[in-house]
Formats: structure tokens, C-alpha cells, sequence
């Protein structure tokens, strides 16, 4: 174990709820933010989705570097799952656990002492109990603090690490003004056919744009939210929030947490009353997370969901602190891609903690993965298992 840190393990969400205090203090001093990884989501997260899953809560704990005589402090917090295999492969592979509502899985590390926050991490799989020869960093965002901090890690140690996936999503920094990102983004037809979609819908009645106050009873937007994003593809195909108990739970918990917290921005259009466009996201000064998004699809002449992004990208421009707000949407997404001019860069990193085999298998993953696409998958019967794992590659 790294001089000076400690290493805590917590197998269920009470046992890691036990931790809040130090946690939140970790989120508050993180060299980057995610709201993903905070505990007011992530406990929400295992309760409900992680329970039958092969999770861990690793807390690694040190001298605080202000105060080198005060109590330890965190220095970060990895929930991890133990997957069987990867890529085909029958070897012990530990993941920062992603569930279907995670778009960002970047761990909360502690500024100024992330190199033995890692070096503890790694020290832990290669000789505790839960001994694993590789560990997973799914969909962090390359080029960020963790990406080099994690790269200044495995050039130090000489360690074994493979970029398994880098790919593109939406994001939307501040400019001089919303007027003046929209531009960047849009052409001059498609700004002005959208401004004759917002008046020809003004002309069916009276449209307003609200946002949750601070202080306002939450509980009817979240009802309206549930029941609007119910209401359209995604009820029909039983993937809205509320067609699902364990999402819905899960939603509502962080909602309230959120909202609490005066960390919830929730805006809406509204045309006589009645919502029929609403955008949830999540916000971490001066970073913000968009969430989800729902619409009338009734009125999709109108294009209620992209008139709400727009005040969206207005509303943000016009918040003291503000930076930038990651979509959180998957690559190539039409529409928030035709309307948001700027990209973050995401990866997926795989590192060997240094116990054998990982190293071999590390620096043998771009043919293992070769070969498990050419002949594994193409066996008769091999989709299924090739489709449970596609997210681990």
C-alpha cells in the first residue's frame, strides 16, 4: 500500500453511505466533476440497479496535503464490478461500474494527490482480496484532468494500458452570447425556419418558457416530466422513465436531490398551461450535465423539443459561473448535434494492475479483439453472448 493512504472497502450502499461526509468533501476538491459519481446520484444508482450486480465501493484515504496533521481525508472513490471476462477473454477484470443512466463513469479523485490515490488503487487489485488483473475506466473524457492524470500514472509506473475506445459527443461552451453559438451551429434557413415554427405556434395559443424556481414544490414538474416523456416513442416502446420501476425510482430520487440542492436546472415550454417540451439537467459550477429531454410529439410540426433547446442555450448564457454542459447523448445524436457547435472527446481506458497476466493481455488486446470479432461473434448462436458483452469492449 502507497506510505500514508489506507484502503476501505464497502460492499453495500450502506455501508458506502456511511462515508458521505468525507464524500462530499471529496466531490467538492475533485480535479473534475460529475454528478454521475456524487452521492446524492451514485447511491441512488446501486439501490436501484446495482443490487444484483458484483459491486464494490473502494475508498482510498490519506494524509490531507494542507494539513498534514489532521484527519485523513479522502482522495478518491471507485465503485467497481467484477466482470468474468473481457472480450471474450476468461480473466478477472474490475470496471467503474456504468448502468444505463451513467453517460459519465470519470471517478472523483482528489486534487493534488491523484498519482498515490491510483498508485493505492492498483496496489489494492494486485494483492487484496478482490484481486483483479486488469481494471476498466469506461467513458471518461479524453483530454481532460483524469485522461492525463492517468496517463502521467502509467508513463511514471511503466504500466500496461490500452485505449480500448475514443469517440465523440455533443458540448456546448460559453460564448460571448447564445446568439452568437447559434450561429456557429446553424445556418441562416435553419435559424429562420425555426423562428417560423415558434410563431406559428404562438399563434395556436399561449406559449411561455418556465424554469423550477428554487424553493418551488418540485413534485408537478416531476409528475408533468414522467407523464410527457410517457407519453410519446418512448412509452410505446417501454423505455420513458416511468415505464420502469427501478428507472423511475431512480429518476425521482435524484430529481428531489437534485432540486434540494439547488443543483436541478428544469425548463419548460408551455403553450396554454400545458407543458409540451421539458429538459432536465443537472448542474456542477462551472460545468452542467444535460440529462433528458421530452416533447409533445403531437405538435412535432412546431418542433417543441428544439424550440425549449434553444431558450436552453439562451438560459445558460445568461447563469453567472457558466461554462460549458457535456449532452451526455450518445455520438452522432441529429439533434442536439445540429444544434450544439462544439465536441467532447470520450474514452475508455484498460490498465494492468501489474498481476499476471494483465500485462500480456493488455498489450495483446488489439489482436484479441480482432479475433473475437472475425470468428467468435460470427459462431452460430455467439450474438446474444456477443450483445451482453459489447458493453465491456
Amino acid at each position: 500500500m502507497t506510505t500514508g493512504t489506507s484502503v476501505i472497502v464497502a460492499r453495500t450502499p450502506d455501508e458506502l453511505a456511511a462515508h458521505v461526509a468525507a464524500w462530499e468533501s471529496l466531490a467538492a476538491a475533485a480535479i473534475e466533476p460529475n454528478v454521475f459519481q456524487e452521492p446524492w446520484m451514485l447511491l441512488a444508482a446501486w439501490r436501484a440497479f446495482g443490487l444484483g450486480c458484483n459491486l464494490r465501493a473502494v475508498l482510498i484515504y490519506g494524509p490531507d496535503p494542507k494539513h498534514p496533521t489532521a484527519a485523513h481525508v479522502l482522495y478518491g472513490l471507485f465503485l467497481l464490478e467484477r466482470l468474468p471476462r473481457l472480450q471474450g477473454v476468461p480473466i478477472a477484470v474490475m470496471t467503474v461500474w456504468q448502468h444505463a443512466l451513467a453517460p459519465l463513469c470519470t471517478p472523483l479523485i482528489r486534487k493534488d494527490v491523484g498519482g498515490p490515490c491510483l498508485a493505492a488503487l492498483i496496489t489494492w487489485l494486485r494483492t487484496g482480496p478482490d484481486r483483479a488483473s486488469l481494471v476498466q475506466f469506461p467513458e471518461y473524457g479524453a483530454g481532460d484532468a483524469f485522461e492525463q492524470l492517468l496517463t502521467e500514472f502509467v508513463n511514471r509506473g511503466r504500466l500496461f494500458a490500452h485505449v480500448a475506445d475514443r469517440h465523440y459527443r455533443a458540448n456546448l461552451l460559453r460564448g460571448s452570447d447564445s446568439e452568437t453559438v447559434l450561429a456557429r451551429a446553424m445556418s441562416g434557413g435553419n435559424r429562420k425556419e425555426l423562428r417560423r415554427q415558434a410563431r406559428r405556434l404562438a399563434e395556436t395559443g399561449t406559449v411561455e418558457v418556465r424554469t423550477l424556481a428554487t424553493g418551488e414544490d418540485p413534485e408537478p414538474w416531476l409528475a408533468q416530466f414522467l407523464s410527457l416523456e410517457r407519453a410519446g416513442w418512448k412509452g410505446e416502446e417501454a423505455s420513458a422513465l416511468a415505464s420502469d420501476a427501478a428507472r423511475r425510482e431512480f429518476f425521482e430520487a435524484i430529481f428531489r436531490a437534485a432540486h434540494g440542492r439547488g443543483r436541478l436546472m428544469l425548463l419548460g415550454l408551455f403553450l396554454d398551461g400545458r407543458p409540451i417540451a421539458m429538459k432536465c439537467s443537472f448542474l456542477a459550477l462551472p460545468g452542467s450535465f444535460a440529462f433528458k429531454i421530452a416533447f409533445d410529439e403531437q405538435l412535432a410540426r412546431f418542433s417543441p423539443g428544439v424550440q425549449l433547446e434553444l431558450q436552453n442555450v439562451a438560459a445558460l448564457h445568461d447563469m453567472p459561473g457558466w461554462s460549458w454542459m457535456d449532452s451526455c447523448a450518445s455520438p452522432r445524436h441529429f439533434m442536439i448535434e445540429r444544434l450544439w457547435p462544439d465536441r467532447r472527446a470520450m474514452a475508455t481506458t484498460i490498465l494492468a494492475s501489474g498481476r499476471a497476466p494483465g500485462g500480456l493481455v493488455v498489450s495483446g488486446l488489439p489482436l484479441l479483439r480482432w479475433i473475437y470479432r472475425t470468428f467468435i461473434r460470427r459462431r452460430p448462436g455467439s450474438d446474444a453472448a456477443a450483445k451482453s458483452e459489447a458493453s465491456h469492449e
